[in-house]
């Protein structure tokens, strides 16, 4: 394998020494702030007894594409398809959180089947009882 003093190997090219590392921070720093943001949103709607969804929105600056800001946002019903977002379902009663969906920057949704299908068992239950 090719080195160059200084640079690093990435796939087929190479980049200075200490992006990937700087990329790798930025990602798990991304991640730590989702997850204490998310948890304070469960905090702030655990009284809730119906079930209710989390939409979650990046926002990128126009100016700066390095700036994000995280948006969650709390909806009764189902929420609306947004470019880049994720859709959770939680249901405080049974203990639940889902990521019901996403929808990419391409506008295409993706379903996470497994979740909407434990929620449709979840649905047929209630509704039985």
């Amino acid at each position: 394998m090719k080195t160059l003093e200084g640079w690093q190997a990435k796939g087929n090219i190479f980049v200075p020494q200490g992006i990937i590392d700087k990329s790798r921070d930025d990602k798990s720093a991304l991640m730590k702030d989702f997850k204490s943001n998310f948890d304070s949103i469960l905090n702030e709607n655990s009284h809730r007894r119906e079930p209710y969804f989390i939409l979650f929105k990046a926002k990128f600056d126009d100016f700066n594409p390095n700036v994000c800001r995280q948006v969650f946002t709390v909806y009764e019903d189902r929420p609306p398809y947004i470019v880049r977002s994720l859709v959770f379902w939680v249901d405080n009663t049974r203990g639940l959180v889902l990521r019901i969906w996403e929808v990419d920057r391409d506008k295409k949704i993706h379903f996470n089947i497994a979740a909407a299908m434990k929620l449709k068992g979840i649905l047929r239950s209630s509704v039985s009882n």
